[in-house]
């Protein structure tokens, strides 16, 4: 039979974590339609370290041996399993403890019970879990271990160590850094920059830089968080001398071992409960903060329920410090002294990009021109482009070439691929004026230009006959031969700018304009005043004549045939300007020019 229960048992153990008896502690939540007399155990979920742990783990415990034979054959099935006691956990994760509902369970009553997993693990990895269990099947009491395993994870952050403001720009920019795991005046707290530019800095808020030179400069920064000190995180004995005695059935001989840990001034700190029947190796978990100094730890065995005294297993001394194992004298133990340190690094990067090229803006034609024409402008580069007039963004307008209409500084926005930007030398565009037009007036098939003032100081003109220059028509004066429409142009010499002036002439048979024009003292007759305001008066004409009033753009405003002798016009219906009057007499035709 001492052979088949260390089968049972071990099969059994891994249903178990460690047990304390506190009861409930935690509740426990099992699946529906779970069979009454079967194995089940919970999950352990995953830990984060340095981050509070806290899991209730649910499981049953078989009735009989039954469920542990349907998958070992040397295990009789059918008898039944009177108690069950987990006796220690050892090689927990740093930080966590355990208890469960019940001390001891007794599964053909209650075979449900929870185990609560509690504290912050400190440490991570992959833990491999010793657990002693005590079984009990009539009277025979039987201890077992077993192993379960425990994964703590390192944590993630979902925030860097530090962020940038301004971390890009074009040609040159000035980027400062934010700590984001700032010490907020607690010691422990170190800091290193490299900001790729060939400087550095240890500073929790370090200094501004400033990057001249396009590129991409590597940040690199680490914080070292040094706050928790040094803890006592384990305690081994891996041997030891002393033993119980034997008792068949009873007990294996086992000693129940136990410590006490004194400080630097003999002060005992901490005393552990005595782990009944378990022969090293033996861990003690702690979470004892250590100072400066050498600590000393006893190693008992508890004999008081025997009626003896406890038997000293001996005497170790060590520091924070401390690794490893130390032996004196049959006494090793090996200790686990953890030094919690952080180190949180990140990475960024400051980036300068090229400054786009400023473009060159060509130009097919010039740029002063005859107002009315237009000349055209070249944007000489492969960038995306925006064209400007002045101070006006000229919406839609990114081709390459720009037709120009308009007077103004034209010029260009270049954007090169980074998003950077390059204004270019301004383009001035101007026009000249265009010369007054020609206008002339039609006095019985005569065309003649009212007033020559008006026209440039260099000029020329061209008379044409719907729209054929008239030969030798470089005159102010054409005599029309046919009806159709005359046009008058005038080109200013400095400027080559053009303007003219076209009307349609119907030709009047009754009169040959082969007779000159003259101005009216030619018959003896007087106009005036000029300048006129409200009234003209025309005196001296000694014949029946006739009069046509135009204004400086040839239309007749005012008429009147028949008149003899002196006659007075009413002007007060016109507007200011220039006028022209012709006086028709004898066949002859008499202009003279009028402001008013």
């Amino acid at each position: 039979m001492r052979k088949l229960y260390p089968l049972i048992f071990s099969f059994l153990a891994f249903l178990m974590i460690q047990i304390d008896a506190k009861a409930q502690i935690c509740t426990y939540e099992l699946p529906l339609g779970l069979a009454t007399d079967t194995i089940y155990l919970d999950s352990i979920p995953v830990g984060i370290k340095n981050t509070y742990y806290e899991q209730a783990i649910s499981f049953r415990l078989p009735k009989t041996t039954d469920p542990v034979a349907a998958t070992n054959p040397d295990i009789p099935p059918g008898i039944p399993i009177d108690e069950l006691e987990v006796l220690s956990l050892n090689n927990l994760p740093v930080g966590l403890n355990w208890e469960t509902d019940q001390a001891t369970y007794f599964p053909n009553t209650n075979p449900d019970g929870c185990m609560l997993l509690t504290g912050t693990p400190l440490v991570t990895g992959t833990f491999t879990i010793d657990v002693t269990v005590e079984a009990t099947i009539a009277i025979i009491k039987q201890t077992t271990s077993f192993q379960i395993y425990m994964t703590i994870e390192p944590p993630v952050s979902n925030t860097e160590g530090f962020s940038i403001v301004n971390a890009t720009a074009c040609g040159e920019l000035e980027a400062s850094f934010v700590n984001q795991v700032p010490s907020t005046g607690q010691e422990g707290y170190s800091y290193s920059w490299d900001f790729g530019n060939g400087l550095n800095s240890t500073d929790e808020n370090p200094p501004s830089q400033v990057y001249t030179e396009a590129g991409v400069y590597p940040i690199q920064y680490e914080a070292i968080i040094d706050t928790v000190g040094y803890i006592l995180a384990q305690v081994t004995v891996q041997s030891a001398s002393c033993d119980d005695l034997a008792i068949p059935f009873i007990t294996d001989g086992s000693p129940e071992l136990y410590i006490n840990i004194l400080n630097q001034n003999g002060t005992t700190i901490y005393t552990s409960d005595f782990q009944e029947d378990v022969a090293p190796p033996l861990a003690f978990n702690l979470d004892i903060l250590m100072d400066e100094g050498n600590y000393t730890i006893e190693v008992f065995d508890e004999d008081s329920g025997l009626g003896f005294a406890d038997d000293e297993c001996g005497v170790i001394n060590f520091n924070r410090e401390t690794s490893g194992s130390i032996t004196n004298g049959d006494l090793t133990l090996e200790f686990l002294i953890l030094h919690p340190v952080d180190t949180i690094q990140s990475t960024d990067s400051v980036v300068v990009y090229p400054n786009a090229i400023p473009s060159e803006i060509l130009v097919d034609g010039e740029t002063t021109f005859c107002a009315g024409d237009s000349t055209i402008l070249f944007a000489n580069t492969n960038d995306q482009i925006q064209w400007y007039r002045d101070s006006l963004k000229l919406e839609g307008v990114t081709s390459n070439d720009l037709l120009v209409t308009e007077t103004g500084n034209y010029w260009i926005e270049s954007i090169n691929e980074n998003g950077c930007v390059a204004i270019s030398e301004a383009v001035a565009i101007s026009w000249i004026d265009l010369p007054q037009a020609p206008v002339f007036i039609n006095t019985n098939n005569q065309l003649d230009l009212i007033d020559t003032v008006v026209l440039p100081e260099n000029y020329s003109l061209q008379w044409y006959f719907d729209n054929t220059p008239l030969e030798e028509g470089i005159t102010s004066s054409w005599c029309a031969q046919e009806s159709g429409e005359y046009t008058l142009e005038v080109i200013d010499l400095e400027t080559t700018c053009t303007s003219s002036f076209s009307i349609n002439i119907a030709i009047n048979p009754a009169f040959d304009c082969t007779l000159s024009t003259s101005h009216i003292s030619a018959i003896n007759g007087k106009i005036f005043p000029n300048p006129f305001r409200n009234e003209l008066t025309i005196e001296g004409i000694s014949t029946n004549y006739q009069y046509q009033l135009f204004d400086v753009n040839g239309r007749l405003v005012q008429s009147q045939e028949n008149i003899k002798g002196t006659t007075a016009i009413s002007t007060t219906h016109l507007n200011k300007g220039i006028y022209f009057i012709k006086i028709i007499a004898d066949g002859n035709n008499y202009i003279e020019k009028l402001i008013k």
